[in-house]
């Protein structure tokens, strides 16, 4: 019984390790510091000031070391793109295929990039600029451009 032989993979295009982010970490703390500081400012005082102010520490509690960002067990750490736009994703328990979902920001000032895994669970990872080399950003826009251009952008 002859079984026919498997698919060759299609060529990589591009391999990026992406550092956890210091610039969305400080970007996160500045979101959080400056309504704090301003919780003496409002007109409101006693009980409702104290729940403002649990609430933006619980805010930032969460989301200081998120996964978005580069930080954590589900982070991503790894991403490849494959000549036939098919894309590959590192995370602590190792690479995975994945496809990129429709809901991705591409080509603002902070791309945001969400993929879904074969087997269900979603990964983000926004890319504030100085997790990657500016040659390996500008790399990763390039090939995004060129998969848009040719249809095979995003899947849903």
């Amino acid at each position: 019984m002859n079984l026919p032989a498997p698919a060759a993979p299609a060529p990589l295009l591009l391999e990026l390790r992406p550092r956890p982010s210091m610039r969305g970490l400080r970007g996160l703390m500045w979101l959080h510091a400056v309504p704090a500081a301003g919780i003496p400012l409002l007109v409101i005082d006693g009980i409702p000031a104290l729940v403002l102010a649990a609430g933006i520490a619980a805010s930032w509690l969460y989301c200081r070391r998120h996964a978005a960002f580069g930080f954590g067990a589900t982070a991503i750490t790894g991403l490849r793109l494959y000549a036939d736009g098919s894309w590959q994703i590192a995370d602590a328990r190792g690479w995975s295929a994945a496809r990129l979902m429709s809901g991705s920001v591409l080509f603002g000032v902070w791309p945001m990039l969400c993929f879904v895994l074969n087997d269900g669970r979603r990964r983000c990872r926004v890319l504030v600029g100085d997790e990657l080399e500016t040659g390996a950003l500008r790399r990763l826009r390039a090939q995004l451009l060129q998969l848009r251009v040719h249809g095979r952008q995003v899947e849903s």
